[in-house]
């Protein structure tokens, strides 16, 4: 089972990096809500598409369980170029990335450029973990993941209204 696990994992990063063909990427941050797209080539699947505000995001890892409540201000944007915009109320978060769908498993997955937290900016790329689009129509999303971590599974569900 755990080589379906990492088959999977493989699949999806290997989905990323050989479907974005956006690897110069320049982030944006800034929390005055302008984001500027820094690719030109439209995504294969539009179903992400939009503003979406977070209602609440579920994290339960190892025994431990959170909900965290969308402020009016939280939000993700994903283009129609790849790129993927997060800004959240705790610490003041921002992020900007490359997403990319996996028809098959019908899953997302980003690739962090560049994210601040509190005013101090980080440039260290790192890929999330696979979301599994549980959810999607005109107004809702839920996005669901399931990770292998050290302590056992990583579980987080993220539902969202689009704005």
């Amino acid at each position: 089972m755990k080589i379906y696990h990492l088959c999977f994992l493989a699949a999806i990063i290997s989905v990323c990096i050989f479907s974005c063909a956006k690897t110069s990427v320049t982030p944006t941050n800034s929390n005055n809500g302008s984001h500027t797209d820094t690719s030109t080539t439209l995504t294969s699947n539009m179903a992400l598409v939009g503003k979406w505000n977070v209602l609440t995001d579920t994290v339960s890892y190892a025994g431990l369980r959170t909900m965290y409540h969308g402020v009016a201000a939280d939000h993700y944007i994903f283009t129609k170029y790849g790129n993927l915009f997060v800004s959240l109320a705790p610490n003041n978060f921002t992020d900007t990335a490359i997403y990319a769908i996996n028809s098959l498993s019908y899953s997302v997955v980003w690739l962090n450029k560049s994210s601040s937290i509190n005013g101090t900016l980080s440039r260290i790329s790192s890929y999330s973990a696979p979301y599994t689009i549980t959810s999607v129509n005109a107004d809702s999303l839920i996005l669901t993941s399931n990770a292998q971590a050290n302590l056992g599974v990583r579980y987080e569900q993220i539902v969202f209204r689009k704005q």
